[in-house]
């Protein structure tokens, strides 16, 4: 079933916490563009902050309202409000996402007689609160299916919330294939960051979060053991509460002059092309979306081992693999990717398409690996469909 009952489109609202920039955010956005508006009505409920990518879904004609609830704690006693608006909108369908939106949503569509209720984890770290994971559970029986982004989380989610396990779905995450490329916008932007520094350029667009061990990777630039001259350069795209602390370790480790934090760059596409290597150094994920996007671009990557990247990567059949929090072996995978680095411009191997900036022996297989990595397993369209079968699946008896 795809439609409803007489034909309408099914109604579907997405709740989250808040569409402010980050990978669940995008996660949510990606699926609201993907899905059949000839045969599903979406809507996003946002219950804290609306943020950039909810003004950009509002641009997108996608309808997005905010109900405006606190920071910290579970204020139970807005969840009449949230029902209100439930009945309101009438939808066939309810995803909650992440913990917070489980906690209000939930209670809600189910005081509100909403059919099918589904939710996806995105990556926590587990345990959590016991009061939390004791509610998780209870909620659990309500859901058509408790989804996770990796295999890994869904062992965690079962062995500590003791959510049974048929009850989880594994459903990776899925971003939409990159435009065309604009060789002169990817030339502008890679002037713009790196100026005439000479040399590769490594990048990575993240939220600048604690999770995303970025302290390490600045580490790992320090201990690098190429010459200056040939070091390139690296860029942290994004924001967030760790600027000022990672803005006084670049200080810190007298690297003024090769390090870049940009802040949130707009333009991702051009952003993914202008850079030659990929690393994410996080030490907590569930399935990243900068990494997937990176795979899209056809990028060789260097990326911890946490969360569901091993199985995204293959287990280093599509890049290499290093273990979280060791500043020496990102440092060595770094330089071993870009050894033997010279300058090009012209088509990207894994895609086809133009680009400028600097290749080696080394890296370009592993970025044509996770570009065929990513069109098998990784695509907007594949993960959406799974949603859609769960959309139209009644819950179990609780």
């Amino acid at each position: 079933m795809t439609t409803a009952e007489g034909g309408e489109r099914l109604r579907v609202l997405q709740v989250v916490e808040t569409l402010e920039v980050g990978g669940m955010e995008r996660m949510v956005a990606t699926l609201c563009r993907s899905l059949d508006p000839t045969r599903y009505a979406a809507r996003v409920l946002v219950t804290r902050l609306r943020g950039a990518i909810g003004d950009q879904l509002a641009e997108a004609g996608v309808a997005v309202d905010c109900a405006g609830l606190r920071r910290d704690g579970i204020d139970y006693a807005a969840i009449p409000r949230l029902v209100s608006y439930i009945r309101g909108f009438r939808p066939h369908v309810v995803h909650t996402h992440a913990t917070h939106a489980l906690l209000y949503g939930a209670p809600a569509a189910r005081l509100s007689g909403v059919p099918v209720l589904v939710h996806t984890e995105h990556g926590r770290v587990l345990p959590d609160r016991p009061h939390v994971m004791r509610a998780e559970r209870w909620l659990s029986r309500f859901l058509v299916r408790y989804a996770v982004v990796s295999e890994e989380l869904a062992e965690a989610v079962h062995r500590h919330e003791r959510i049974p396990r048929e009850r989880i779905e594994v459903i990776p995450n899925g971003v939409a294939d990159l435009p065309p490329a604009d060789l002169a916008r990817i030339t502008a932007l890679r002037a713009a960051l790196v100026g005439g520094r000479p040399g590769p350029v490594v990048g990575v667009a993240a939220r600048l979060v604690w999770e995303k061990g970025l302290d390490v990777l600045l580490r790992a630039w320090a201990a690098r053991r190429t010459p200056p001259a040939l070091r390139g350069t690296l860029v942290v795209a994004g924001e967030g509460p760790e600027r000022g602390r990672l803005e006084r370790l670049v200080q810190d480790l007298g690297m003024a002059d090769s390090v870049v934090l940009p802040g949130t760059i707009a333009d991702v596409s051009s952003f993914y092309r202008m850079i030659d290597l990929f690393v994410l150094s996080s030490v907590s994920e569930g399935l990243p979306m900068a990494l997937l996007e990176a795979m899209a671009a056809g990028l060789p990557i260097v990326a911890t081992r946490v969360g569901g990247v091993p199985a995204a990567l293959d287990h280093g059949a599509a890049g290499v693999l290093v273990n979280p929090s060791d500043h020496d072996e990102l440092a060595r995978a770094i330089d071993a990717l870009l050894g033997g680095c010279g300058p090009y411009v012209g088509h990207q191997a894994a895609t086809g398409e133009p680009r400028t900036g600097v290749c080696s022996a080394a890296s370009a297989p592993l970025g044509l690996a996770a570009r065929q990595r990513f069109e098998t397993c990784f695509t907007a369209r594949a993960m959406t469909s799974r949603y859609a079968a769960l959309y139209s699946t009644r819950a179990p008896s609780a």
